[in-house]
């Protein structure tokens, strides 16, 4: 875990903020390209922030894989789905 990865999650716990349980991070790529933009997430979930995007982004490319959103919601980085 990278030490932006465990601030975060900390700062998120002492909040009290929750992650949505059991994301479906396949259905998140809207556009079928294999990848996650922080646009198709915010379609998911309005209240998430860049630095949220950037710390479930763990290998820094600017989208997510279906690994990086499931660890990023088993570490309760992400907020509540709508």
């Amino acid at each position: 875990m990278t030490p932006k990865f465990a601030a975060l999650a900390a700062v998120l716990t002492l909040t009290g903020a929750t992650a949505f349980a059991e994301v479906d991070a396949s259905a998140l790529d809207i556009d079928g390209d294999g990848k996650v933009s922080m646009e198709e997430m915010l379609a998911e979930f309005p209240e998430l922030t860049a630095d949220q995007f950037s710390a479930v982004d763990t290998d820094a490319d600017g989208f997510l894989t279906v690994e990086e959103i499931e660890a990023g919601d088993a570490a309760g980085l992400l907020p509540a789905s709508e």
